[in-house]
């Protein structure tokens, strides 16, 4: 077995007698490590990429934490701003290599106001912006892209734009994808690329396997209602059930199946979550709940064995191979 298999590690974060820990597991030696504490569970981490360091978000505070040591002490470095309302997300941007938050802000119904028969948003410095026409639900909201100086000692707004939140299809903070290009990668877009949009729910599902997962969820269930994910051919498969919402998402029951649906099936002890994101790294899988990360399972794809179920750990993403 390649030396590389052994190398995926996991972070989380656990809260207990009032602290909150970053911890990293490791497929390694599978042992879960305390790495650092901080203040509360962040809401965001950012995974630098050309040094071994995280930045996380904890409120609006940023904490820097470099692995050179361990215990890794965790450093302030910097706090956000409160007036453009509630930080979304944090990265290091290729273009100008300074870190960068998301803010988005609910447009008041007073900030509102119809000009040459468009709607505009009306800023406190005065300015105005136009609203978004398209879609047609959602509540309005600003979102602004901060960046923090070169100097470290103030963040600039150097964008905003209307958009909709609060509502399925809505663009929420997509609209400034644009100006979102990480030199490293983000807990949020690590989450994102666990769920279906990544393309593994398809609903290819063989006869004896709608009925396998019929038989552990003790309901009736079709091949429309279900998604067989065959991560690769020496390793078991990721049988699951999918509902549509806005878009299709993973959920209960999820089997980590063999080649044929009479082989033992491991059904995994999930918790009380709808939906479910599904990441592989190195042969593993991590099961967790679809946006918080929270509740992560991690499954050897190789043998079907349970590694890891942390029942109480939260914003669960593997880190990145450089860590």
């Amino acid at each position: 077995m390649p030396a590389a298999i052994f190398s995926a590690k996991l972070s989380y974060f656990l809260q207990s007698d009032g602290k909150t820990q970053w911890m990293l597991w490791s497929s390694g030696n599978d042992r879960a490590e305390p790495v650092a504490e901080l203040p509360s569970v962040p809401s965001s981490v950012f995974f630098e990429k050309d040094a071994n360091v995280a930045d996380m978000l904890v409120g609006d505070d940023v904490y820097r934490i470099a692995l050179s040591s361990r215990p890794a002490p965790a450093e302030k470095v910097t706090s956000l701003p409160s007036e453009f309302g509630a930080i979304r997300a944090l990265w290091r941007d290729k273009s100008t290599g300074q870190l960068r938050a998301i803010a988005m802000q609910r447009v008041a119904k007073a900030q509102i106001a119809t000009e040459g028969g468009k709607q505009v948003y009306r800023l406190k410095d005065g300015a105005k912006v136009a609203a978004l026409a398209d879609p047609t639900w959602g509540a309005p909201y600003l979102c602004s892209v901060l960046e923090l100086t070169s100097d470290g000692g103030a963040w600039k707004r150097i964008a905003v734009r209307a958009t909709k939140d609060e509502a399925g299809e809505t663009p929420g903070d997509s609209v400034a994808d644009d100006l979102r290009q990480e030199a490293g990668v983000s807990s949020e877009r690590l989450l994102e690329s666990y769920t279906c949009k990544s393309g593994h729910c398809r609903n290819d599902v063989p006869a004896a396997f709608v009925a396998l997962a019929a038989r552990k969820a003790k309901r009736k269930l079709t091949d429309d209602d279900l998604s067989l994910w065959r991560v690769g051919d020496s390793l078991h498969s990721v049988l699951f059930a999918t509902v549509a919402g806005d878009q299709l998402h993973a959920a209960a029951p999820i089997l980590v199946v063999g080649a044929e649906a009479s082989a033992p099936a491991l059904d995994l002890p999930l918790g009380r979550a709808g939906q479910y994101g599904l990441g592989v790294e190195e042969g593993r899988l991590l099961v967790a709940e679809e946006r918080s990360g929270a509740h992560p399972i991690v499954v050897d794809l190789h043998s079907a064995r349970l590694l890891l179920d942390v029942a109480k750990g939260e914003l669960a993403t593997w880190v990145p191979a450089r860590f």
